[in-house]
């Protein structure tokens, strides 16, 4: 495997919206940590997930025990898709990258309006889920197959934004979000950018 350098350095952090006091926190050498009191003390809950760099975690926005972590494998040339769920703030996880293609998953946005409806950004697009993983399918036509690092959601105008590496940024209108979708068939929504 390729070599991996870690520094314990922190890749990501999420604050909870349904909790303040509710804080996560990813290392580059694989570990998460939670804070039940805004950060004064530390818990590792890293039991259970891969040792692979952590590119996200995130605090569910409406339900204070739920939270996802999502990892990659890149730097050990793996490409396994690791995305996690917990229900009890991370003192057990479980997979539900299922169908997700074999791709490192870079960040996750949970629907604030719906949370079994899932976003993530991975190195070949934006990928969805109406149902917390059980099956996903390729969100929006348009954007050029990119690594997609970060996404944003704004909730006012129901869009999810799309940062990719080197193509600018995509602008993804969901009100039209189908309520179905086979996980095998492409998404009809369409991506506008402003990418060359």
């Amino acid at each position: 495997p390729a070599a991996q350098l870690n520094y314990g350095t922190i890749t990501t952090l999420d604050i909870s919206a349904a909790d303040g006091n509710f804080y996560m926190a990813g290392t580059d050498d694989g570990r998460v940590w939670r804070s039940d009191n805004a950060g004064t003390g530390w818990i590792e809950i890293t039991a259970g997930l891969p040792r692979r760099w952590v590119t996200r975690v995130v605090a569910d926005p409406l339900d204070t025990q739920t939270c996802y972590v999502t990892l990659s494998g890149f730097t050990m040339d793996e490409h396994v898709p690791h995305v996690f769920r917990s229900t009890d703030r991370g003192a057990t996880w479980s997979p539900i990258g299922g169908n997700l293609p074999d791709a490192p998953v870079n960040d996750l946005i949970v629907d604030p309006s719906d949370p079994v409806t899932l976003f993530v950004a991975t190195d070949i697009g934006v990928w969805a889920t109406r149902n917390l993983g059980v099956g996903w399918f390729p969100l929006g036509q348009g954007m050029p197959l990119q690594v997609v690092h970060d996404l944003s959601f704004h909730a006012p105008s129901r869009s999810l934004v799309a940062a990719t590496h080197g193509r600018s940024q995509w602008r993804l209108d969901l009100s039209q979000l189908p309520v179905a979708v086979d996980s095998r068939s492409p998404g009809h929504l369409a991506f506008t950018g402003s990418g060359p």
